[in-house]
């Protein structure tokens, strides 16, 4: 007996991208210092719990400054903050926590457009910060001059690194150092 159901084709998936949503963020991006050295002095199994605190601490000063942890790359973070104020907060609190667990990072903060790609992140303004983590010795932050011009007034100080080409972005690029004064007494 014939059936008058209708034949459902099967679902078809897009191939497109998803609809991206730009907005002006504080990228911080961190990376730990002397990886592989360290790793294979420690051992699989104790770097990986080195790994796992850095992690930690990361998320944990992110989260308390307002910010979310977008990815980690396997030796560094990548972050979204509200606001460079509470990029910088976040930034002081990861590396001055690590370093006194003896764990050094670089990081590196930028205040620009991002475009938010489902769980994801890409722009220019994240491809900045990764390149001011070049820049960075061990246990700096370094910072665009957009993070410095936003934060003017608050209870942070910088000291200038100069003009830099950024490896992949046109123009030459005006770095600061977080100096190690203090927040009480910049």
């Amino acid at each position: 007996m014939p059936t008058n159901t209708p034949v459902r084709e099967p679902a078809r998936r897009s191939t497109a991208w998803p609809p991206s949503s730009s907005a002006s963020h504080a990228v911080s991006a961190s990376k730990r210092c002397c990886g592989s050295t360290r790793a294979a002095s420690l051992g699989d199994d104790h770097w990986k719990s080195v790994l796992d605190r850095h992690d930690v601490t990361v998320r944990a000063a992110v989260g308390r400054c307002g910010g979310t942890v977008v990815k980690t790359t396997g030796d560094g973070v990548l972050a979204l903050l509200p606001s460079a104020g509470a990029a910088v907060r976040a930034a002081e609190r990861v590396r001055d926590e690590l370093a006194a667990d003896g764990l050094e990072v670089r990081i590196g903060i930028h205040v620009g457009d991002v475009d938010r790609r489902g769980d994801d992140v890409s722009g220019l303004g994240v491809h900045i910060a990764a390149r001011a983590i070049a820049v960075a010795a061990s246990g700096q932050v370094v910072v665009t001059a957009s993070v410095s011009a936003a934060i003017a007034g608050q209870a942070a100080a910088f000291e200038t690194l100069g003009a830099h080409k950024l490896k992949g972005i046109p123009g030459a690029w005006e770095l600061f150092r977080l100096a190690d004064t203090p927040r009480d007494q910049a």
